[in-house]
């Protein structure tokens, strides 16, 4: 099974060169935000086409318009030029393999204003269930806390994109490090930041990460605006994500995202991934941390030390609801999860939880029980 999986997905996040262009997999987007324009009327945003189509757009956004309505193109001969965003330059056919391709756009200086996120500590982002909805059977939901209370900003789901055209073969794969490794074939959680505009209510909604199905390809960043409750609302500095992952998993059988937790090899892989969100939280980048933990959940949702880890990182990044919405999982979770039990008791005196301790919900220890659930 890895072998196959290795032959499915190994350059969906690698880069191709010019050579292998006609080879490769299916592409993607990588987005930045680099600024807003004085007037606050209009975002610049980077976005970096990967796969087959590789090159570097810089796009104009402007509040409530679904699409960029314009693109300067890095790899054109007049990249200040504005151009029709489906009319960019393949990169592939403009550059030899070893030569430098620009990395910004002089049209930035005319964006000064920097981006701020919204505080991810007023967010919350979860994946519901949705039935009769293919191989991906959920839906994104972000909500807001403002005067109390919870204001929904985005329910939409999450769709699917192509198969890969080709990979590399295991022998590939296995000369990479561990964490590039797992990069390639472990889901990526999905990451919401918020990025409110400087004039007003409206805001930046994006979302990453959402290859939450790897042999389907490499799946885009996405942004969308979305009306804030309020202007003026709390942000910080910075680039701190906040994730949505699947409930709890009642049944052996149930997966996350296509991907089934009972095999062998796949659930090694996913304890690596733990494994590297413990060493990054020992070292205090809690960041990374949870970056690691979220994907560890999104392969294996009823694994309860998984959840927990991902409630730990999340409290020390000051993300107070989004680490009591996982407590708040386990707590709910069938009575047989005895690890839930053990984990729920620990976190009366766990120093990670030390700032929402006084919130932390009691273990439900009338939970349904599941024959099957084996957390």
């Amino acid at each position: 099974m890895l072998r196959a999986l290795a032959v499915s997905v190994l350059l969906i996040a690698l880069r191709p060169t010019a050579a292998g262009a006609c080879a490769c997999c299916d592409g993607g987007i990588e987005r930045a935000l680099v600024g807003w324009s004085q007037s606050g009327r209009s975002a610049l945003v980077q976005a970096h086409h990967v796969g087959c189509e590789d090159h570097l757009a810089f796009e104009i956004w402007r509040p409530g318009q679904s699409e960029p309505v314009g693109c300067f193109d890095a790899y054109s001969d007049a990249p200040t030029r504005r151009v029709e965003c489906g009319a960019l330059t393949f990169g592939y056919d403009r550059f030899a393999p070893n030569e430098t391709r620009p990395t910004s756009s002089p049209r930035a200086a005319e964006y000064p204003r920097a981006p701020r996120q919204l505080d991810p500590s007023l967010l919350r982002a979860r994946l519901e269930p949705v039935s009769d909805a293919g191989e991906l059977p959920y839906a994104l939901v972000v909500e807001l806390r403002h005067q109390g209370r919870w204001h929904e900003l985005l329910r939409a789901p999450l769709g699917d994109t192509g198969a890969p055209e080709g990979g590399a073969g295991e022998e590939d794969l296995m000369d990479l490090p561990e964490d590039e490794r797992l990069g390639l074939l472990m889901a990526l959680a999905v990451e919401v930041r918020v990025w409110p505009s400087p004039r007003g209510r409206r805001a930046l909604l994006q979302v990453r990460g959402h290859n939450t199905a790897p042999t389907m390809g490499f799946w885009p960043d996405e942004l969308r605006w979305v009306e804030l409750p309020a202007a003026g609302l709390p942000t910080v500095e910075g680039d701190v994500p906040v994730y949505a992952v699947p409930g709890f998993a009642r049944s052996p059988d149930s997966h996350a995202m296509g991907w089934h937790e009972t095999d062998d090899e796949i659930r090694s892989l996913i304890r690596a991934l733990n494994r590297h969100g413990l060493a990054r939280h020992r070292a205090g980048d809690y960041v990374e941390s949870a970056r690691w933990f979220a994907r560890a959940v999104t392969m294996a949702p009823s694994r309860a030390v998984y959840r927990y880890n991902l409630a730990c990182a999340l409290a020390r990044l000051g993300q107070a609801e989004g680490a009591l919405a996982q407590l708040a999982i386990l707590a709910d979770a069938p009575a047989s999860c005895e690890r839930c039990d053990e984990r729920m008791l620990r976190a009366r005196a766990d120093e990670d939880l030390s700032s929402i301790r006084a919130r932390v919900p009691r273990r439900n220890a009338a939970a349904e029980t599941s024959e099957n659930e084996t957390p």
